[in-house]
């Protein structure tokens, strides 16, 4: 007996259209898409991770479809691997660049302090002082202090900047040598420091200026061994 496709086609039809059946198809559509959405996500080098829901559903996270749904992609693969080249490059920073950082911030925050007490402690500064040398400290003129200022300055800026790891803090420590040079040479030469403080004034003078030299060339050691953030 042929059937009759007429009949068993409208059955068909009847079928699919159910609502039950409609609804099972759905979940079952969206279901394994979420699945498939989570194995993607978790084979990009477990950048994205899927977020399971109860009953075996999985949610796709905030990167998106697997990173391909425009309504939810929120980094391009630019910007991904700039990314994975910034995390590659700060775990490869080792413990002694830390360290350093650590140390130059300390030694320009003390230069900080000192040249607070110059300016506003200066006499009780030089009471252990003899009088040719309170002359001396007396005569020093105000623009040495500006100097001062900017070489302590300079150099706690280029300190932050190497914990930032930036380009700049070449640059601070630069700045900061310079000023130490032009200070250092006028208040033991020019103004008269070395007649006054005599031989053993030139150890802490050299001894700062060989700092601020360490400083700017770790900066640029730093830089093209160990690179940059931006």
């Amino acid at each position: 007996m042929t059937p009759n496709l007429n009949s068993l086609f409208s059955s068909q039809i009847v079928e699919f259209s159910h609502p039950p059946f409609l609804l099972l198809t759905l979940v079952r559509f969206f279901r394994n898409r979420l699945t498939f959405n989570a194995l993607t996500d978790t084979q990009v080098n477990g950048c994205f991770l899927a977020q399971p829901f109860p009953g075996g559903l999985v949610a796709p996270t905030a990167s998106g479809y697997g990173g391909h749904s425009p309504l939810y992609a929120t980094d391009n693969p630019k910007s991904q691997r700039k990314k994975k080249m910034e995390q590659q490059t700060k775990s490869t920073v080792p413990r002694w660049y830390w360290v350093i950082a650590a140390l130059a911030l300390l030694w320009n925050l003390l230069g900080c302090f000192f040249l607070g007490i110059e300016l506003f402690a200066q006499e009780q500064m030089m009471q252990a002082m003899t009088e040719p040398q309170k002359e001396w400290a007396r005569s020093i003129p105000d623009w040495i202090y500006f100097v001062y200022g900017v070489a302590v300055l300079t150099g706690v800026a280029g300190s932050i900047g190497l914990f930032l790891r930036k380009s700049w803090a070449t640059l601070m420590f630069a700045i900061s040598l310079v000023a130490v040079i032009v200070q250092m040479v006028y208040t033991m030469i020019i103004g008269g420091g070395l007649q006054a403080m005599g031989p053993s004034g030139l150890v802490m003078p050299a001894l700062v200026i060989a700092i601020a030299a360490a400083l700017l060339w770790f900066s640029r050691f730093a830089r093209r061994r160990i690179g940059v953030a931006t």
